[in-house]
């Protein structure tokens, strides 16, 4: 079991999260999730940015997914049989997960663009990073491509719920490392060195739900209650949405987007506060 499992491990049994993907890719998603919504919103938000510079874009994606083969199949801590799936599999997800997301931007915007396809690259990372050690070549392909499509469509939410993610943490890691840890319950073979089935091999619900509790609990450092938040005197804005949101300490992801939803309040800063 790795370090991340051992983090992973939940009130109905143990969850499968091979490298990571719920301590470090949802709890990073979540934790950026809350501080867009402490900080507030730039003033020009709702002004779509042009990318900066496409091919240091794409070559800091190539550099990542090389990088990522240490990071999926590191965790293996050996030269072994683990070690060379988890590999596989981080190569057939980002190759999926730039399909799905280039399939979303060709129906939604009439055409595909290099940086979606550099986004669709961490998506399938990050996707497969909790699952690589469970499934198979064409269950990594199902998880990736899920994980681009997804991701695509998930981007967008932060016009629509007024949230300033500048590097779409919330839409890539969030949701990739939630779709990549959920689908472990419905794609996992036993064949593979985790040893366990998914719904779809035979496997029923129980580890599906098992990764549905370790996606989704409470326990993620993501935030912290401010007992007095006095000490920072005029900055009361700010003061109010620490309070407010660090009442709520230890919130998983779910409830701290369902606690957003229902106070959009904590993220209307307006452009003329932005600015000052």
């Amino acid at each position: 079991m790795t370090v991340a499992e051992r983090l992973c491990a939940t009130p109905c049994g143990p969850a499968i999260d091979f490298a990571g993907g719920t301590v470090v890719h949802i709890n990073a998603g979540i934790s950026a999730l809350v501080l867009v919504v402490v900080m507030g919103r730039r003033a020009r938000f709702s002004t779509p940015h042009k990318p900066h510079n496409i091919p240091i874009t794409v070559l800091g994606a190539a550099l990542l997914w090389f990088g990522w083969f240490g990071f999926n199949a590191g965790s293996a801590f050996g030269a072994n049989g683990t070690a060379g799936l988890a590999w596989v599999n981080t190569t057939v997800a980002t190759a999926g997960a730039m399909l799905g997301w280039a399939l979303v931007e060709r129906i939604r915007d009439k055409h595909v663009t290099s940086l979606g396809m550099a986004s669709g690259v961490v998506a399938g990372l990050v996707a497969i990073t909790p699952s690589c050690s469970s499934v198979n070549v064409v269950g990594a392909l199902v998880i990736g491509f899920a994980a681009g499509a997804l991701c695509a469509l998930a981007v967008g939410l932060k016009f629509k719920f007024g949230f300033d993610d500048s590097l779409d943490v919330v839409g890539v890691h969030l949701v990739g490392g939630i779709v990549g840890t959920l689908l472990v319950g419905l794609v996992a073979t036993k064949e593979a060195p985790a040893g366990v089935a998914g719904l779809f091999y035979g496997g029923g619900f129980d580890q599906l739900w098992r990764q549905a509790v370790g996606a989704g609990h409470g326990d993620h450092p993501a935030v912290r209650e401010v007992d007095d938040p006095e000490p920072l005197g005029e900055q009361s804005l700010l003061t109010q949405r620490v309070a407010v949101v660090g009442g709520h300490a230890g919130v998983g992801p779910v409830a701290a987007i369902a606690l957003i939803i229902e106070m959009p309040e904590l993220g209307a800063m307006s452009s003329k506060e932005a600015a000052s």
